[in-house]
């Protein structure tokens, strides 16, 4: 048996690649814009061993949106995706972890699907963009217009990291951009698209099992006023800000954004 389990689910609309590792009550990690340029399964092996921790506690679901992304796609309708998805694979509960665009799915998957979702962390996510975020996704969308890969990636990780990890992975996404570049950006686009609609203010209050977000001190792209707005409109909602780290606070604190989200998933908190 390998390290996971590589899948694909038909949608009506596409396949969701996914990944599946580990043991235990199952978690759904739903990632990021990045998606959109690398899907889960071009993904995988770089996924499981930045997660592999986890799959010690849990067993672990990463999955892809549908190949292709529906131009009229939004968060809304990725969320009932997912929910397909988990009940494909024979989950009626599960918990769920929601990085960044993946967190305003999840804000759709909690309060759309409430008899299915046990807990949810909210990571680096807001209810809606504001004027700073939209200008930055809507400069990505550019780029990806222009089929400019390269200032694409670079741009991408100076605004997700702090230094000096964002000059380090800047001049390696530089290099290696001919090698990343996506068959088509039109995933890219479609997903963007959906960040730049986003509005989840009216799906808070529906959420009524537990549910934490994250924030990073320095994010540029999802502010943490925001993100504490967020955990303000959730009936039963937690508040954690990490402490000088931008939007890849998963990354820059690693240890300490693990240990969070198992305390809380564990009621340690």
């Amino acid at each position: 048996m390998g390290l996971y389990e590589k899948g694909n689910f038909a949608q009506s609309e596409g396949q969701m690649e996914y990944i599946a590792f580990g043991k235990g009550d199952p978690l759904l990690i739903i990632p990021g814009l990045g998606d959109g340029l690398a899907s889960v399964g071009k993904s995988a092996l770089q996924l499981y061993f930045y997660y592999r921790s986890y799959g010690k506690k849990a067993r672990i679901i990463i999955a892809s949106r549908p190949d292709p992304v529906p131009e009229n796609s939004t968060t809304k309708t990725m969320a009932q995706d997912y929910a397909a998805l988990m009940q494909n694979l024979g989950f009626t509960r599960f918990n769920v972890l929601g990085i960044s665009m993946g967190g305003m799915i999840a804000q759709y998957l909690a309060s759309d699907f409430p008899d299915s979702v046990e807990k949810t962390v909210f990571a680096v996510t807001v209810p809606e963009l504001d004027q700073q975020g939209r200008d930055i996704i809507t400069s990505w969308l550019e780029m990806a217009r222009k089929n400019d890969f390269k200032n694409l990636i670079i741009d991408t990780t100076r605004k997700t990291f702090q230094e000096p990890k964002a000059s380090r992975y800047a001049r390696l996404g530089s290099l290696g951009a001919r090698f990343m570049r996506p068959r088509s950006f039109s995933n890219f686009l479609a997903q963007a698209g959906a960040c730049l609609e986003h509005n989840g203010w009216d799906s808070l209050d529906k959420i009524q099992s537990p549910a934490l977000v994250i924030s990073g001190e320095k994010d540029q792209i999802t502010p943490p006023g925001l993100g504490l707005e967020l955990s303000k409109r959730l009936p039963r909602g937690e508040y954690v800000l990490l402490k000088g780290v931008g939007h890849g606070g998963f990354e820059e604190r690693k240890k300490d954004f693990s240990r969070i989200i198992w305390d809380f998933l564990n009621n340690q908190r």
